[in-house]
């Protein structure tokens, strides 16, 4: 299954694949945490500290549904010719110089007064690309709720962990295998996962790491949750430079 977008309603829906060509995208969570206070504090009823997990998913700009499933072979005869081939040509030079430009422009339009009246008009607020139109969308978000788990515990972030990839696309597939001791053959399930990025902060990324290791010993791809990739998003690192800033 995959999620269905809808920006007008904001809610989620799981369909079914048809041609296992899924518009990725990617799932951003971070905890919650709060404390409640009653308003008679007792021996027997003091402040509880909460702690929940929230998440949303965020459509990719740019699908990459269309491009081939088959890894392209390396055709490079040796490491040297294949290290040459990852250093910019004349061309990507070009490419650099212009886009510095634009961006030297805009610095000298923000400082010397001068420069604003005079060449505002002139410097380009965005470099174009080829993916200028896709880019300029709004983004596509779907709010998933909020889990009541901890994950500073292990058990509860498995929870998480195995609550979001329900929403990993998949191809279900079967094999005819034998089974082991007899002629007899069995029908096993199998399915292709199409990967997607689970997004968090430091800890969050390690917390999601250590939970799938506890699950590498299951039996199928999704019980060991094999279409997820943790990775760090760095808000909390924006937010320092902008109080630094």
């Amino acid at each position: 299954p995959v999620l269905s977008f809808n920006s007008s309603t904001a809610t989620s829906s799981v369909v079914p694949s048809a041609n296992f060509k899924p518009w990725s995208f990617k799932i951003v969570g971070d905890n919650i945490d709060f404390n409640v206070t009653p308003r008679y504090m007792r021996v027997d009823k003091q402040t509880e500290s909460r702690h929940y997990f929230h998440s949303y998913a965020l459509r990719d700009r740019i699908s990459i549904s269309s491009l081939p499933p088959v890894r392209p072979q390396l055709c490079f005869q040796s490491p040297s010719v294949r290290a040459e081939s990852l250093l910019p040509t004349p061309s990507d030079d070009d490419a650099i110089i212009t886009n510095l430009k634009v961006l030297f422009g805009r610095i000298l339009c923000e400082n010397p007064s001068f420069f604003e009246k005079c060449f505002e008009d002139l410097v380009p607020s965005h470099i174009i690309h080829r993916r200028s139109s896709e880019m300029s969308l709004k983004s596509d978000i779907i709010p998933l709720g909020i889990i009541l788990k901890n994950e500073n515990k292990t058990k509860d972030m498995i929870d998480i962990i195995m609550e979001h990839h329900k929403y990993v696309p998949r191809l279900e597939k079967t094999e005819t295998q034998r089974v082991p001791g007899t002629c007899e053959t069995e029908e096993v399930s199998n399915p292709v996962l199409h990967q997607i990025m689970f997004g968090g902060d430091h800890l969050t990324k390690v917390r999601a790491m250590s939970a799938i290791k506890q699950r590498v010993n299951t039996d199928t791809p999704v019980d060991r949750c094999e279409g997820i990739i943790p990775v760090i998003e760095d808000w909390h690192m924006k937010l320092t430079l902008f109080e630094v800033i």
